[in-house]
């Protein structure tokens, strides 16, 4: 059985996957990472990768690797933002572990968008806050769904807050 860790991007997957894969020794993966590993490693990070391929592509990719991932046994695994929009991921993610959703409010990322430089590869330009509440209110109910347990993201914590020290 694997832990996979899921939320959306910038709640701190990645960080909070590789402290309980030290915590319970055993391997992690990240879902983004493997995918630039095996799919682009010309690029520089997930977003370029999605931005050349398209989203529909990188979304068959991040499905194939989450399978792939699965595979393996006792596995943290950080899952990508938007993996679990795949059914496909869903059904792999029930059978072959327990999912950890790590939460963080819409009005982080809404503050997040404001101080973007690029948007997310995910966003459409034309109305991008829109279509963030969009995106956000789709995954959260997903996570909301699936997850065995939802964990308060510390992005949405202030810096002096003393549970982050």
């Amino acid at each position: 059985m694997n832990i996979y860790i899921g939320g959306l991007q910038g709640v701190g997957k990645t960080t909070f996957g590789k402290e309980l894969a030290r915590y319970l020794q055993c391997p992690f993966f990240d879902v983004d990472a493997v995918i630039l590993e095996q799919y682009g490693s010309q690029y520089d990070s997930v977003r370029a990768l999605c931005k050349e391929l398209g989203l529909a592509e990188f979304r068959r990719l991040e499905a194939l690797t989450v399978l792939q991932l699965s595979k393996y046994s006792h596995t943290i695994v950080a899952l990508g933002g938007g993996s679990l929009e795949s059914t496909e991921s869903q059904q792999v993610v029930i059978q072959s572990g327990v999912l950890f959703y790590l939460y963080a409010s819409y009005a982080f990322f809404r503050q997040r968008l404001k101080q973007a430089v690029e948007l997310p590869a995910y966003l459409n330009s034309g109305d991008p806050e829109a279509h963030l509440e969009q995106v956000y209110n789709k995954r959260h109910a997903i996570f909301e769904k699936l997850a065995c347990i939802t964990i308060p993201s510390c992005v949405d914590f202030p810096k002096e807050n003393p549970h982050m020290t």
